[in-house]
């Protein structure tokens, strides 16, 4: 998939647009196709000077697109659905 990352923080400059691999579906997760993608103040403060939680950084916590699979303890959603999510909270339990 496609994402906009950033490796160090800083500048906008930094950020890079890249390809990363696709998410993985946990037992009370699902993953979804992402159609839209919120760039939040957090996302500008953290790319200035903030603590990563990874690298690459991937940018934008919340999304919304169609739910294209669900962990096998998710019980209220299911595929082909549409959803909005907090990408750190995309869960069975919701955001």
């Amino acid at each position: 998939m496609k994402a906009a990352v950033y490796y160090e923080t800083g500048a906008p400059d930094v950020l890079r647009y890249e390809d990363v691999a696709d998410p993985v579906c946990h037992a009370q997760g699902v993953v979804i196709r992402v159609e839209a993608v919120s760039i939040e103040g957090g996302d500008t403060l953290n790319r200035g000077g903030g603590q990563m939680a990874g690298v690459p950084h991937i940018v934008g916590y919340q999304a919304a697109g169609e739910i294209v699979e669900v962990g096998a303890e998710v019980t209220h959603l299911r595929s082909r659905c549409r959803s909005a999510r907090r990408m750190n909270a995309c869960s069975a339990r919701g955001a």
